[in-house]
């Protein structure tokens, strides 16, 4: 309703809203990663917070704007599992000891300085989010996509983004089928694409401008 409105405004306006309405506190609410692509009359906007990167296709090259920054503080709890997935341990119970320490830690570094930034209770996090706006004139298409669809895309090189363009809705969820069938059948113990869990939430969506 607003097309010139600041996105990273409209996202601190809707987490103070959740918050308000959900009657929820700091420490007792979940957290989750948004990724926003707006249509203006010139132009596709995009905003990230958290990791589910978003694709974006111009006429001169292909963009993918990712919030890596919890990676980048490679803690060294996920480095301690991706080690022992490897060495074939599976998703035993000392995994799981270990992602629970993961994710005590994370807590320690969520919307701080120098940490990582999520949609959680603290609607200033909003201002941290990563965005990037595109000439509409020269943008063709964009893919929002979960890391649970992102990352297992691109370890079985099914990333050829632009062969989404024109998919159906069925023929989109039969190839992140593939990847959950080769996550439970092939790679079940996480040996060859070492990762938190076993099967992590897989959605694509796909945008195309005239």
């Amino acid at each position: 309703s607003e097309p010139s409105a600041d996105l990273a405004g409209c996202l601190s306006a809707s987490i103070e809203y959740a918050v308000a309405e959900l009657d929820v506190c700091a420490g007792g609410a979940p957290s989750s990663t948004v990724s926003v692509v707006r249509e203006t009359e010139d132009t596709v906007d995009v905003l990230v917070l958290g990791d589910s990167p978003v694709v974006v296709h111009t006429t001169e090259k292909t963009h993918i704007l990712v919030d890596d920054r919890l990676d980048r503080l490679e803690l060294p709890e996920e480095a301690t599992y991706r080690e022992r997935l490897a060495q074939g341990t599976g998703f035993d119970d000392k995994h799981v000891a270990l992602l629970t320490q993961l994710q005590e830690r994370q807590t320690t570094h969520r919307n701080v300085p120098g940490g990582y930034w999520i949609a959680a209770t603290d609607a200033s996090a909003a201002e941290r989010a990563l965005w990037k706006s595109f000439d509409k004139n020269i943008t063709r298409w964009a893919v929002i996509c979960t890391d649970g669809a992102y990352d297992p895309l691109q370890f079985l090189a099914l990333d050829d983004w632009s062969s989404l363009v024109g998919r159906t809705a069925g023929e989109l969820q039969n190839l992140l089928c593939r990847c959950y069938i080769w996550e439970e059948d092939i790679d079940s113990g996480g040996r060859l694409y070492p990762r938190a869990k076993k099967h992590d939430d897989k959605t694509l969506v796909v945008i195309t401008f005239d």
